[in-house]
């Protein structure tokens, strides 16, 4: 136990866990309100509303969060201030961009979203100010400010909360109430992170057209296919339950996905206390700290697939008595969105390699064939067996992708996977 308190990949462990763990549980507390103040179709708008601004993150942010990760991971580089500074650059040109295109196909996005074109500026908002925070997070994360990040981001989440609650519950704005909590808290979250990332760079505020290229070429568009993937994952499902189905039972879809949710946030509170434990590793090409890496990545795979099966079997029980009476039946989605939360938490370990070694640009094939093959799937899956054609097809299409990345990852970065075994 002491070895275990002293480590300190375990202790960041356990700090971004129980930190995530109470940002998440924001959300569920919100379920009993929710899922009685909203209607399944309003509880949809308000999923595809997410889901949407999460596409819009990757062409607004242009992956900064990563790109200052790598720059802050390499400390003899160099120039860590003046590359944030001009990461912030490219973010507000290329929101500004994306801003104008989004506003010009908002007709057609409404059409396929189901989401008021009222809501349209929100989302536009809302995704601008995602990218900033996942900035700030990055940097904390990076410079294993474990404390700052929890703090930053159970604080954002709660204002969530309350503006949602008073908004929703106290002046009964209904579906409206929701959103303007969401993005007004975000909002307030985002300025904050900016003011933050500016004060950093005091004195350093210089345009360098190498680190807007290094920005731009190396992460920002390179991989937009890989986070738009990851998007579309748990987008596609959405878009076609919405149109093939109905929007009402994309909102019970959803619920069902909040209720899987619990998997992914273990997957990325381990992944924020590793990447920068990773990165030093591997900085150190030791082959003792690879045979270690190997064997750690092997027990994780089994721990996260385990904890997914037991969480399937308690989590049902415990939206009986959670959810309105119009959202039970999401309950049937459980199983098959927490193994592939599950699947995806296993994509995470092995795609920071990939991340590492800045082959971002191959990696566009791997998420090329993900993307087809997810709407291929859910198209197929859900013509036949409705809603739940969804799940299974999202579930195959983690695995084809885990599979894939995990095959690229051990190309550009040799580690001992059979021998370790």
């Amino acid at each position: 136990m002491r070895r275990l308190f002293n480590n300190r990949l375990a202790k960041s462990t356990c700090v971004y866990t129980i930190s995530t763990f109470c940002n998440s549980a924001i959300p569920f507390i919100m379920l009993p309100v929710l899922t009685r103040y909203l209607t399944s179709e309003e509880y949809g708008v308000v999923s595809m509303f997410n889901a949407t601004a999460s596409f819009l993150v990757p062409f607004m942010g242009m992956s900064i969060g990563t790109a200052i990760s790598i720059k802050l991971s390499n400390q003899s580089d160099g120039g860590e201030k003046e590359y944030i500074y001009n990461s912030l650059l490219v973010t507000g040109t290329s929101s500004m961009i994306t801003s104008i295109i989004v506003m010009i196909l908002a007709p057609w996005i409404c059409q396929w979203t189901s989401i008021p074109l009222k809501y349209i500026p929100f989302i536009l908002l809302y995704a601008v100010s995602m990218a900033l925070c996942e900035a700030i997070l990055s940097i904390f994360q990076i410079r294993e400010q474990v404390k700052s990040y929890a703090i930053f981001q159970n604080v954002g989440t709660g204002t969530n909360l309350f503006l949602s609650i008073v908004l929703v519950v106290m002046f009964r704005m209904s579906l409206s109430g929701r959103i303007c909590g969401m993005t007004f808290s975000k909002v307030i979250f985002a300025c904050i992170a900016f003011l933050l990332m500016i004060s950093y760079t005091k004195g350093y505020r210089k345009i360098n057209k190498k680190y807007i290229k290094d920005v731009i070429y190396k992460f920002g568009f390179p991989m937009i296919p890989t986070v738009v993937k990851s998007t579309v994952l748990t987008y596609t499902d959405k878009i076609f339950i919405t149109n093939m189905i109905s929007v009402s039972e994309t909102g019970i879809y959803a619920v069902g996905n909040q209720f899987s949710m619990p998997i992914l946030i273990l997957a990325q509170a381990f992944n924020l206390a590793y990447v920068p434990w990773l990165f030093r590793k591997l900085y150190g090409d030791k082959k003792s700290d690879k045979k270690k890496i190997v064997k750690l990545t092997y027990a994780y795979f089994v721990i996260i697939l385990l904890i997914a099966l037991i969480w399937t079997l308690l989590s049902i029980p415990i939206m009986l008595f959670t959810v309105g009476s119009s959202f039970v039946s999401s309950a049937k989605y459980i199983f098959w969105l927490s193994i592939g939360y599950a699947i995806t938490g296993m994509h995470m370990m092995v795609v920071n390699y990939i991340y590492y070694a800045k082959k971002v640009n191959i990696y566009i094939i791997v998420t090329i064939l993900v993307l087809v093959s997810n709407i291929v799937l859910n198209y197929i899956f859900i013509y036949f067996w409705g809603a739940i054609g969804a799940a299974q097809a999202t579930l195959i299409a983690n695995v084809i992708s885990f599979l894939l990345t995990w095959i690229l990852a051990a190309k550009v970065v040799p580690m001992p996977w059979f021998k370790s075994l």
